[in-house]
C-alpha cells in the first residue's frame, strides 16, 4: 500500500488520500501560523490523521524520521504550504513529490496566484497538479481543470473555493492509479513568476479607477490589508463591486449612503454591499484610504 506525506492547509486535498482506497496517509505537516490551517486540522484531529509541525522543514526531526521510518514514504503531496521544499525532501520519496497549483500553468507561477489573476481581470483560471521539480512551480503537468472566473464580481475566496474543490477531484482521480502510471506532461515556454505582495499593494486609493481598486479590495481584503479612514475610524473592507457614474465629484466623495455605501473614484464609483452599520456615513461627506 503506498504510503503518503500530506503538506499544507488544503483539507480537501488530505482528504482525498485520507479516504483513498489503497492509499495510507502518514502524517499532515502543517504551519500553524497561517492563517487557513485550523480546518485542516480539525479533520485531523477528528478522523484520527497525525500531525506534525512543519514550520521548518530543513531541520524538521519530525519528517526526518518519517521519510527515514519503516517503509519510509512513497510519495509527498504539497497542498497550500508557506515554504519551497528542499531538493534532499522533495527528491526522497519513492515517486517524488507533487503539488497543487492555483492556476494552469505555465501561466502565474509564484506566489499569490489569486490574487495576481483578480488583479489582472482574468475570466478564466485553474487548478494544476504537477511534479515538484529544481525550479518552483515548472514541474511537469500531471493534470489541469480550468474554471471561469467572474473578472468584475470575484473575490479571492470564491476563486479559492473554485480551485480547492477542482484539486480535490483531480487528487481523487489520480489516486485510483499508482503514481508511475500518472502522465507527464512538460511545461510549455514561457509564463511569469509572481513574488510574494505586500500590504502597501493593497491601499485603498479613490484616485484609481473604480475597477482596478475594486479589484484590489477583492483580492486583498480576505486578508484584512484593505481600509478606509472615517474621522478617527478606520474601517476594514474586503468586498467591493464597480458602479457607473457619469457625474463630477472629488475621489472620496461620498455618492449614496443607502443600501450600501457608494463613493466616487478616478473614474466610475465603487460600492461597499457589506459596510458595517455601526459606521455612519451620509452623502456628502469625504472618506479616504487608511495607508
Amino acid at each position: 500500500m503506498p504510503r503518503a506525506l500530506y503538506l499544507g492547509y488544503l483539507w480537501r486535498g488530505l482528504r482525498a488520500i485520507h479516504l483513498a482506497e489503497g492509499w495510507e496517509l502518514v502524517a499532515v505537516g502543517l504551519e500553524p501560523q497561517r492563517l487557513l490551517t485550523r480546518q485542516a486540522k480539525r479533520y485531523c484531529d477528528e478522523n484520527g490523521v497525525p500531525t506534525f509541525d512543519a514550520r521548518n522543514l530543513r531541520n524538521n526531526e519530525q519528517l526526518a524520521r518519517l521519510l527515514a521510518g519503516d517503509g519510509g514514504i512513497d510519495l509527498i503531496v504539497v497542498g497550500a504550504f508557506g515554504q519551497i521544499l528542499p531538493k534532499s525532501i522533495f527528491h526522497a520519496p519513492r515517486y517524488g513529490a507533487i503539488n497543487a497549483h492555483p492556476s494552469l500553468l505555465p501561466a502565474y507561477r509564484g506566489g499569490t496566484i489569486i490574487e495576481e489573476q483578480i488583479l489582472a481581470g482574468e475570466s478564466q483560471g485553474g487548478a494544476t497538479i504537477h511534479w515538484i521539480a529544481d525550479d518552483v512551480d515548472c514541474g511537469d503537468i500531471i493534470v489541469q481543470t480550468p474554471f471561469l472566473i467572474d473578472p468584475e464580481h470575484d473575490d479571492y475566496q470564491t476563486i479559492f473555493d473554485k480551485f480547492h474543490e477542482a484539486f480535490e477531484l483531480e487528487l481523487k482521480s489520480l489516486l485510483q492509479l499508482t503514481p508511475n502510471r500518472w502522465q507527464r506532461h512538460l511545461q510549455s515556454p514561457g509564463g511569469d513568476t509572481y513574488q510574494l505582495r505586500k500590504r502597501e499593494d493593497a491601499a485603498v486609493d479613490f484616485s484609481l479607477s473604480a475597477q482596478t481598486l475594486s479589484r484590489r479590495i477583492r483580492a486583498f481584503g480576505w486578508r484584512g490589508w484593505c481600509s478606509v479612514k472615517v474621522g478617527d475610524k478606520i474601517v476594514e473592507v474586503a468586498k467591493a463591486k464597480e458602479v457607473p457614474f457619469g457625474g463630477c465629484a472629488d475621489p472620496g466623495y461620498v455618492l449614496c449612503a443607502e443600501d450600501g455605501i457608494v463613493v466616487a473614484t478616478g473614474r466610475n464609483a465603487i460600492l461597499f454591499p457589506d459596510w458595517p452599520s455601526d459606521i455612519i456615513l451620509k452623502t456628502g461627506m469625504q472618506i479616504s484610504g487608511a495607508f
